[in-house]
């Protein structure tokens, strides 16, 4: 019985300490793209105006109000692409505290509406900060995948750091795979 004790202890030891490692690699990529905000630019779409938050490698845009489709989010996208030519780009639905994350990634020419986004959390903390000079200003966004807290740190009116935090849960990794013919059926 101690060996099993034994046994079972070496092993939620490692486990845990693959948890903390895996836990630490996200707050570092956390951290590091929260020090990489660059701009908010304007986009005009229909003759109306939305925020984009630059971030290095991603362009987020905030519209306010309740999600919109099809023809909306097309040409916002395409207005998005030739003002940030970045490769990746968050449309974030903002209502209040409820927010509703959509991803378009170039290179696979996809749109995904997310559970949640972080990259899109913090530029709605950006966005929703805007008007501040100085201080910490925290929001708790509400995603349909859970809540997200994102803080933005401004000096004289400009972002210093930007940061998240939340519940998070780490799943198992799945593998899959797919016959060619299988793809077209999913």
């Amino acid at each position: 019985i101690l060996t099993v004790f034994l046994i079972l202890f070496l092993m939620m030891s490692a486990r845990e300490k693959k948890l903390d490692r895996d836990v630490k690699r996200t707050n570092e990529t956390v951290r590091v793209l929260g020090n990489s905000y660059y701009a908010i630019y304007r986009v005009d779409v229909r003759g109306e105006a939305y925020d984009m938050i630059v971030f290095d490698g991603i362009c987020h845009i905030i519209v306010p109000g309740k999600p919109k489709k099809g023809e909306f989010v097309e040409k916002l996208l395409d207005r998005a692409k030739t003002e940030c030519p970045c490769g990746a780009w968050g449309i974030m639905f903002l209502e209040g505290e409820q927010m509703i994350p959509a991803v378009y990634v170039e290179s696979t020419d996809s749109l995904v509406w997310e559970s949640s986004c972080g990259s899109g959390s913090m530029a709605a903390a950006v966005y929703l900060s805007k008007a501040e000079e100085k201080g910490e200003f925290v929001y708790v966004l509400k995603q349909p995948g859970g809540e997200i807290q994102a803080a933005v740190y401004k000096e004289q009116g400009r972002v210093c750091r930007c940061t998240m935090g939340g519940p998070v849960s780490i799943s198992p990794e799945i593998e899959l795979e797919l016959e060619n013919n299988e793809v077209d059926k999913i």
